[in-house]
């Protein structure tokens, strides 16, 4: 692919991510089912070796998030106690293939837990997040014909 046409795909997702996440906040509001998209983009993390930073180097990570949930709203002494979770399952792939990590993708199930009194009807609530699941499509470290990648072994 050459660059612009690239760039045009990256844009396009970028709006995508920004609809569907406008769409999906509204109707988590009213609904107890909902969709989050997301487009995330960033360095890779090393551990301070030489190969680790080589490869930081060289790859732009981008990927798509994909999370399909549904929040706990009925006044049960579970939701109390939990305040009202949210629970569901995710989908998450690399926009590009790299020769040296591939293309991971993953599929997780996710919980949500939030932080105190949940108020659906306000924007901004603090919770943490806890997911678990598989990760795949990825091209693993071998010393003749991927000798830069040690993250994935």
């Amino acid at each position: 692919m050459n660059f612009k046409v690239l760039m045009r795909l990256q844009l396009g997702i970028i709006i995508t991510s920004v609809f569907f996440g406008l769409i999906s906040s509204q109707v988590e509001a009213q609904s107890r089912n909902f969709v989050d998209v997301s487009y995330d983009r960033g360095p890779m993390i090393g551990n301070n070796k030489v190969w680790a930073n080589d490869l930081i180097n060289k790859l732009n990570y981008s990927g798509v998030d994909v999370r399909f949930g549904r929040r706990s709203t009925k006044n049960t002494f579970y939701n109390y106690i939990n305040r009202y979770p949210s629970y569901g399952l995710g989908f998450t792939s690399a926009v590009n293939y790299y020769s040296e990590i591939g293309r991971p993708i993953g599929i997780y199930a996710f919980g949500e837990f939030p932080f105190g009194k949940v108020n659906f009807n306000r924007k901004v609530n603090f919770s943490y997040y806890s997911q678990i699941g598989v990760g795949f499509n990825m091209n693993p470290y071998d010393p003749m014909t991927n000798p830069i990648n040690g993250f994935v072994g």
